[in-house]
Formats: structure tokens, C-alpha cells, sequence
């Protein structure tokens, strides 16, 4: 209960006048809060609490405001309308998001909205931030374009963060939208709103997209309830870079190369290294080399040897000469990284006249998702 001073003024008889001042209690007259917080200290909001807001000289928690500067520990589940985070600061702010689970179940704001701020989200278990897909098409993060917003997870404990646009019957809105976007570490899921199909909105949408680590998933489809999550999303920036990390998306962000080397020429009874190197592009778009051995007859089971008239079948298998042998178009190879199989040419046993043996195979290339 707060003390509030007050002044009174009595007048008496006989001329006598005089005043003095009181301290009563009054519990209809409030004032602002303002506190303080150490600086050394991390403070934890939780925004089941209220809505937090993040400012040069401290933070708002619900209508209690404080002075702080500090790093920050989001946590905590709403599942809701009405809470958001809001951040506007001049200098770098380092977040911790901590299992946060914040849905927005009937509100048409961003959940986090960023301006003219460098914001930093080191993550922390698996974090999500999920729009309506029954209200208004908007998006969940939304940065201005002077703002930074950094994903990492640099304590390396399989960090996560899925972040889900919202929708309407009248299209999807973009999981996050505006201002620069970098990816150093964890596992980033992005999400368009997915409310009409065909018409999903973006999983990025603005200045910069920045990939220098970590997983990016660029989905479209309902999260929430599992369902059209096979749907690829799209990013669309000014600038797409992309640095290191893998991202997986309906768009091929990477150029794809890839040296495979085959010997020319093979002694029976010997065997082939069979190496792809130089390879670049190919994880990155989420796909994958394959390396087929084939032979020109189809009813041949396995490749054959020709001397003259005479035509006997041998076998090629992997790894070791007593392995399997290889059929015709299967893989003797699939990988998206470099690396190498040896195939071993077995030399037939039941050769009947002596000669020069000749016979040839075909290798393919193929990449596929």
C-alpha cells in the first residue's frame, strides 16, 4: 500500500490558525512502478506473465516497468491472444529463448516484433512461436528493415526454434518477415501461414537471409496439426547467402558440383576405386548423388566378357570380392559428401578356351532429392 502526503488546513475559534501535515494510507491513488535490477544479474520473463517489452534502459514486464541492462531469459507457455514481445533498442540484445511455447490463438499481431534493434536468440530445448490460421494473414516475427534478428545455438544442445505464420481464408502470412536475417547454429524451422492452399505464405520475406550454420527447414503447411507439412516454403531477400549450415527448402539455394572418377580401363580379376570428390551443392539442397553401374543387354543377369564366339558372364561386387554381386542399374554408390567405394572385377571360373576376354559397363550419374 502506498503513502501518499497530504496537507490539511484547520480553522478553530478564538482565532487560533494553524496547519500541520499527515501521512495516511491512500489505495485509490497509484502511481507508476518503476524497479531496478542488478546489472549482473539475468533476468527470466515468463510471458504467461504479460506482455514484455524491451528498451534502452530496461524492460516492461505486464504494468510493471524496470530498469535493467542485462541479457534476457525468455520462457514460459501462453497459448492465448493478447501477450507479445516488443523489443526497441539502440545496442545489441542477448535473448535466451527457454522452452518457449507461444501460440497466438486469436490475436492478429506479430508475436515478436522488432525495430531498429540487433537482437541475438541463443536457444535453449525446443522453442515455438505459432500464428492463428483463423484470423488475420500476418507475421509472427516481423522486423523493420533497420533491424538484425540472429538465430544460435552456441552451448550446441540441439536448440530449436519453429516459427509458424498466420492465416486466413484469404492467405497465409510470413513466418518472419523484414530486416536481416542470420542463421549460425541450432535448428530453424519456418513455417507460411498455411490457411488457403496453394497460396501459403513465405517462411522469410525481406532485406537479407544469412545461413552461416546450424539447420534451416523451410516448410509450408499446418505444424500445429501435422498436417500439409510435405509442402516446401520459400524465402524471398534482397540478398540470400548462404555461408555454411544446411537449409532445406523448396528453393535451391546452392549451386551444385561434384567430380566423379571412373578408371578407363579395369583388368578382370582386379579391382576399381569408384570416388566422388569436389562435391558441393548437394547436401546443401537436401538431395542426393547416386552412382549406377549398367550394361548394355538387359536379359544378361550379370555383365559378360566376349572372346571371339565365346561369351561367359562374370560378376562385380562391392567392397569385397565374396560380397554381393551388383545388378544391372543398381547403385554401387549414393552419398551427398565426398567419398569412395572399391568394386572388385571377379575373374569367371569357367572359361573354356584361351584368348583376349573383352566386355565393357556403363556408369550413370544421377542426382535426385
Amino acid at each position: 500500500m502506498k503513502l501518499v502526503k497530504k496537507t490539511a488546513v484547520v480553522l478553530c475559534l478564538g482565532f487560533l490558525m494553524f496547519s500541520f501535515n499527515i501521512m495516511i494510507p491512500n489505495p485509490w491513488l497509484t502511481f507508476p512502478t518503476m524497479m531496478k535490477v542488478k546489472a549482473e544479474d539475468t533476468v527470466i520473463l515468463d510471458i504467461a506473465t504479460g506482455d514484455i517489452t524491451i528498451f534502452d534502459t530496461g524492460y516492461k514486464l505486464g504494468n510493471t516497468t524496470y530498469q535493467y541492462s542485462g541479457e534476457y531469459i525468455i520462457t514460459g507457455e501462453y497459448k492465448s491472444s493478447g501477450h507479445s514481445i516488443t523489443i526497441k533498442i539502440a545496442k545489441d540484445v542477448n535473448l535466451t529463448f527457454n522452452c518457449v511455447d507461444f501460440e497466438d490463438n486469436v490475436g492478429n499481431k506479430p508475436l515478436l516484433d522488432i525495430t531498429e534493434s540487433n537482437v541475438i536468440i541463443e536457444l535453449n530445448g525446443t522453442n515455438k512461436l505459432y500464428g492463428n490460421q483463423d484470423m488475420s494473414a500476418y507475421p509472427i516475427v516481423k522486423m523493420d528493415t533497420a533491424s538484425t534478428l540472429t538465430i544460435q545455438d552456441q552451448v550446441e544442445d540441439n536448440g530449436e526454434l519453429i516459427v509458424q505464420g498466420s492465416s486466413n481464408y484469404w492467405g497465409g502470412g510470413d513466418a518472419i518477415s523484414g530486416g536481416k536475417l542470420i542463421v549460425r547454429g541450432g535448428t530453424l524451422t519456418l513455417v507460411g501461414g498455411n490457411k488457403v492452399q496453394n497460396n501459403y505464405g513465405n517462411c522469410f520475406t525481406g532485406e537479407e537471409f544469412i545461413v552461416q550454420g546450424g539447420t534451416v527447414n523451410l516448410k509450408s503447411g499446418n505444424i500445429i496439426q501435422n498436417e500439409g507439412m510435405s509442402e516446401t516454403g520459400n524465402v524471398t531477400a534482397k540478398k540470400v547467402d548462404i555461408q555454411g549450415g544446411v537449409v532445406y527448402g523448396g528453393i535451391d539455394l546452392y549451386e551444385e558440383f561434384y567430380t566423379v572418377t571412373i578408371p578407363e580401363r579395369v583388368e578382370i580379376g582386379s579391382s576399381a576405386e569408384i570416388k566422388v570428390d569436389s562435391i558441393s551443392g548437394i547436401k546443401e539442397n537436401r538431395k542426393t548423388l547416386k552412382v549406377l553401374l549398367s550394361w548394355k543387354n538387359e536379359e544378361d543377369k550379370f555383365p559378360t566378357l566376349i572372346c571371339g564366339n565365346e561369351k561367359i558372364n562374370y560378376t562385380i561386387c562391392k567392397d569385397s570380392p565374396q560380397g554381393t554381386p551388383i545388378a544391372r542399374n543398381e547403385s554401387v554408390l549414393s552419398t551427398n559428401i565426398a567419398s569412395s567405394v572399391n568394386l572388385f572385377f571377379n575373374k569367371p571360373d569357367n572359361i573354356r578356351y584361351a584368348g583376349t576376354y573383352e566386355g565393357s559397363v556403363t556408369f550413370n550419374i544421377e542426382v535426385s532429392d
